[in-house]
C-alpha cells in the first residue's frame, strides 16, 4: 500500500508558489496574522462552535488529517468535523507554531499540536500531532485556512 506524503508536498508547493519572498510582507506581519488566526481558531475549535469555526476555512479548502483520505471542500471538512465533534471533544489544545513563511496571498505555517481529547465522555486521551496550514488572502482581508494536513508525530520525533 502506498502511503502518499501529503506535507513534503505542501511544503514543496508553498516554496515553489510562494518563492519565499516577503518583499510585500514582513516576517513579523506574518507572524503576529498567524497568531491572532491561530489563537482565535484554537479556542473555536476547543469550545465546539461549528459554524463559527467553518468561517476559518476558505470554500475550497483541503483537509489531510492523519489516517483519512483528503477531504475537499468546506461544506465536507465541515460534514467530517461535525460527526468527530458529535463523539469527541477537545479538554485541552494548543497549536505550537515552528514556521511561518509566505508572501502577502499565502501565509504556511507548521508546528505541533498538543491535545487532550474526550471521547464519548469518558474515554480520556493525549494525541500530539504535526500541522500544516496553508492560509490564503481572501477578497475582505482576512486569511482562511485554504489546506490543512495533521499527522500523528512519529516515536523519532522530538
Amino acid at each position: 500500500m502506498k502511503r502518499i506524503y501529503i506535507l513534503p508536498i505542501c511544503i514543496l508547493f508553498c516554496l515553489t508558489s510562494c518563492q519565499i519572498t516577503t518583499k510585500d510582507i514582513s516576517q513579523n506581519e506574518m507572524a503576529s496574522i498567524i497568531k491572532i488566526r491561530t489563537s482565535d481558531f484554537e479556542n473555536l475549535l476547543m469550545s465546539g462552535k461549528l459554524e463559527e469555526h467553518m468561517d476559518y476555512y476558505d470554500d475550497e479548502a483541503s483537509l489531510s488529517p492523519d489516517g483519512f483520505p483528503v477531504i475537499q471542500r468546506k461544506e465536507n471538512i465541515k460534514k467530517f468535523l461535525s460527526k468527530g465533534m458529535k463523539m469527541a471533544k477537545f479538554s485541552k489544545l494548543d497549536l505550537k507554531t515552528d514556521y511561518v513563511n509566505g508572501n502577502r496571498e499565502y501565509i504556511y505555517q507548521m508546528g505541533l499540536m498538543d491535545s487532550e481529547i474526550i471521547v464519548y465522555d469518558s474515554l480520556r486521551f493525549d494525541n500530539s500531532s504535526k500541522f500544516f496550514y496553508l492560509w490564503k488572502l481572501q477578497d475582505d482581508g482576512s486569511y482562511r485556512i485554504i489546506a490543512e494536513v495533521t499527522s500523528t508525530k512519529d516515536e523519532y520525533d522530538d
